[in-house]
């Protein structure tokens, strides 16, 4: 009885050892997710006139948008669009409707990229302001 217990230990043993797992299967790699992107755009407006209308044109992940600058003699407006993705274009413009206001605009234009901080791409400064950063 212990031959035949003894036997069929070996035998046991030769089965598990001749069982192999197949370990040449081919994993596909997972491509890397793409990076997303996102606007922040800072308008400042100092005017002689406070009820003078203050004109932006904003790009935004998705197309461009119009808005005005807030009321006042000293004003401010910032705003954060995306996703953008690689390639595409941020930009503002910023002008007043009343060209004898004395309206003078501060502008820039902050990326950043996933998780990471924002950081200055672009800034002006003026009567009316341009600004355009392609996302790289």
């Amino acid at each position: 009885m212990k031959i035949v217990r003894f036997l069929l230990l070996i035998i046991s043993v030769v089965f598990c050892c001749s069982c192999s797992s197949d370990t040449n299967e081919i994993i596909p790699e997972q491509p890397a997710p793409e990076d997303v992107y996102f606007v922040h755009y800072v308008i400042t407006c100092t005017t002689n006139n406070p009820n003078s209308v203050k004109s932006i044109n904003v790009t935004t992940g998705s197309g461009n948008h119009i808005t005005q600058m807030p009321f006042g003699k000293e004003s401010k407006w910032e705003a954060t669009y995306g996703p953008f993705k690689k390639g595409q274009n941020a930009g503002i413009s910023c002008s007043s409707e009343d060209m004898d206001d004395g309206s003078i605009f501060t502008g820039r234009i902050e990326v950043k990229k996933n998780d990471e901080p924002f950081v200055l791409k672009d800034d002006d400064y003026g009567t009316d302001i341009l600004m355009n950063y392609a996302i790289n």
